[in-house]
């Protein structure tokens, strides 16, 4: 490979070196794939990174001599770049063996990895529909909080992803929480009757693909030998990012959330971050796994924690209507869903206290859905 040289400012190459780099894989199954590849042609270079299941590609513009392809290693590279001046012009000189970098007053060689020992990255798989990355970030966000962090539990990592004629609808659940939100989009083909792609899509991967884009996001899908979906792409004008789909069978979620709504006796609707700040000065009281205790009345709601040594309370205004009650909560899971509503109101409809809990937005138009299931007072410490 003949000499290639890339120039760029700092910051420009740090930006989308780095978001790769985010994505090496921690264990790589072969050496080479703890490198960045660099594809370098006129006037741009795309970085590349994968774990076999994950593509992230980005493309940098820069002023290039030569073309080629390049493996340097991957954290090293991006962690110098995001110490150098970001406004610093940055030259990247490539020969067969090292890489040097110069910048100002700073001078580096890397050595590179054997760029025939990386894999080919795939050709991206034809395009379905285009979305407002602003919009799919923030439901994306709100819904993968219920996501399972447990790998045993592989279907429930994932976020059950319906590209409907009318919308995309995410939704997630680790079996005590229940999350659901819509997407506006412009799907590319029209879609016969009946057929709405359903994808179980990695939540931590979709989640960072999600942040990563700006503008309009373009979404992709392919399938395997079989016809069977197997791959979601997401990308913008600079971006890409593929993932492999998760294998098993989603829990069907939406009758649990109309269940709750049709069910609800009583509503209480309630300023959310009053009754965020509340939660969290009095959970300070509850010892470790023990829930806190919501009262519901005529006036309001009175927000306890503790036993008969150490305890707090705290009233909260707010509309109910219905006959009260009293329920428990994983503070942490509550403070979730009242971050996640997005609206200065949320309103909470409940029918018994061990039954699911629905909150939701409270009269704005949001359709986030958030489901929790309390916590029985009987096995509370209280």
């Amino acid at each position: 490979m003949p000499t290639i040289t890339i120039t760029a400012t700092a910051a420009v190459l740090s930006d989308q070196v780095g978001w790769a780099a985010r994505l090496l894989p921690a264990r790589p199954a072969i050496p080479v794939l703890a490198g960045l590849r660099l594809d370098i042609t006129a006037d741009r270079v795309r970085v590349t990174a994968t774990d076999y299941k994950v593509w992230a590609s980005a493309d940098v513009d820069a002023d290039t001599e030569g073309e080629g392809v390049a493996v340097l290693p991957g954290r090293l590279l991006a962690g110098l770049l995001a110490k150098l001046p970001p406004l610093q012009m940055v030259t990247i000189t490539i020969a067969p063996d090292r890489a040097r970098i110069s910048c100002g007053p700073t001078r580096a060689t890397l050595l590179t990895l054997p760029a025939e020992d990386y894999p080919t990255p795939p050709e991206p798989p034809p395009v379905v529909g285009r979305t407002e990355a602003a919009d799919l970030s923030a439901a994306i966000t709100q819904v993968a909080v219920a996501a399972s962090t447990d790998p045993t539990l592989v279907s429930l990592t994932g976020v059950h992803t319906t590209l409907a004629e009318g919308g995309i609808v995410v939704c997630a659940s680790d079996r005590y929480r229940v999350t659901r939100q819509s997407v506006a989009w412009e799907p590319v083909l029209d879609q016969e009757d009946g057929d709405e792609p359903v994808l179980l899509v990695p939540a931590a991967t979709l989640s960072q693909a999600a942040k990563a884009m700006t503008g309009t996001v373009s979404i992709a899908t392919a399938t395997d030998d079989t016809g069977r979906l197997d791959q979601l792409s997401l990308s913008d004008d600079v971006r890409r990012l593929s993932t492999r789909l998760l294998d098993g069978d989603f829990p069907a979620t939406t009758p649990f959330l109309e269940r709750a709504r049709q069910d609800a006796r009583l509503r209480v609707s309630v300023e959310a971050a009053e009754l965020a700040g509340a939660v969290d000065r009095v959970r300070l009281f509850a010892a470790a796994d023990t829930p806190i205790r919501i009262a519901i009345n005529d006036e309001g709601l009175v927000v306890r924690a503790g036993d008969e040594g150490d305890a707090g309370s705290e009233e909260v205004p707010a509309k109910v209507d219905g006959e009260g009650l009293q329920v428990a909560f994983n503070a942490p899971f509550l403070l979730t869903a009242l971050a996640n509503a997005r609206s200065e109101r949320v309103q909470m409809a409940m029918s018994e206290a061990d039954r699911p809990v629905l909150l939701t937005p409270d009269a704005d138009g949001d359709g986030y859905q958030y489901l929790v299931m309390p916590i029985r007072l009987g096995s509370a410490s209280a």
